[in-house]
Parts: C-alpha cells; sequence; structure tokens
C-alpha cells in the first residue's frame, strides 16, 4: 500500500496535455502497489545504498470524474480493505482477484492545475492552485 494525500493526471488535449489535481479532501488515499526490496547487482555487497526500494502502483478503468480526464486511475483502497491487502497470507491469485474486484472506485475530486507541475525543478503550494482551462 502506498498512502498518498493527492496525486496529478493529465488530460490529453488537441494541442498539449491538461494536469488536473485529484484529491478527497482531507483524506489519505491508500493506492495499492506491489513493493520489492532488492540489492543492486551493480554495488558492492557492503555498500549500503545497495538495497533499494521498488513499487509498482496498480490502475484500473476510471469511472468517477477521473474518467474524463484519463481512461485509467490508481486503485485506491477503502480505510476497511487495507489490512486485508497488507495480509501476508493473502497470497492466492484468485482471492486477490476477488479482493481487487470488491473495491468500489472513490469519488475524487479532481480540478485542473498549472502546467509548471510538468518540471520537476518547481515546486511549491501554487502547484496545487487552480487554474480556468
Amino acid at each position: 500500500m502506498l498512502p498518498v494525500d493527492r496525486y496529478y493526471e493529465w488530460q490529453v488535449t488537441p494541442d498539449s496535455k491538461q494536469p488536473y489535481f485529484l484529491s478527497l479532501e482531507g483524506t489519505i488515499l491508500s493506492l495499492t502497489c506491489l513493493c520489492e526490496l532488492w540489492s543492486d547487482p551493480g554495488k558492492d555487497s557492503d555498500d549500503p545504498t545497495r538495497w533499494l526500494w521498488t513499487a509498482t502502483v496498480l490502475t484500473t478503468t476510471a469511472t468517477d470524474a477521473g474518467g474524463e480526464i484519463h481512461d485509467r486511475s490508481p486503485l485506491v483502497l477503502p480505510d476497511d480493505m487495507v489490512d486485508d491487502w497488507l495480509d501476508p497470507k493473502l497470497t492466492d491469485a484468485e482471492s486477490v482477484r476477488k479482493l481487487i474486484g470488491s473495491i468500489a472506485p472513490p469519488v475524487l475530486n479532481p480540478y485542473p492545475v498549472s502546467k509548471a507541475v510538468n518540471d520537476v525543478r518547481n515546486n511549491g503550494p501554487d502547484l496545487l492552485a487552480p487554474v480556468h482551462s
């Protein structure tokens, strides 16, 4: 599980891509993901930076207002399903499919933001401000 309080998604327009900010006001979103800890074979075995965490966020078809922005969205776990997702005994593929299939889509609140979010050098609260497209 990957906790986030918001994320960005981009809508393709005829002349560019418009970024949107998506959140549930005041709520932490629990994104389903697969995580792995692995060692970088290119580094010495005694190098403490050899160990890396990687994560892949699972996505699903976007069915709420986010679906008008992009055809997929992160698979968001409701609070009452987090323990089920993190259960180390959940290893059977059919049980995982059943759990994923029972997740109701969240109702996110998207709004357009500045294209300044497209540059990683930009940072600050102004990147969350709505813009009129």
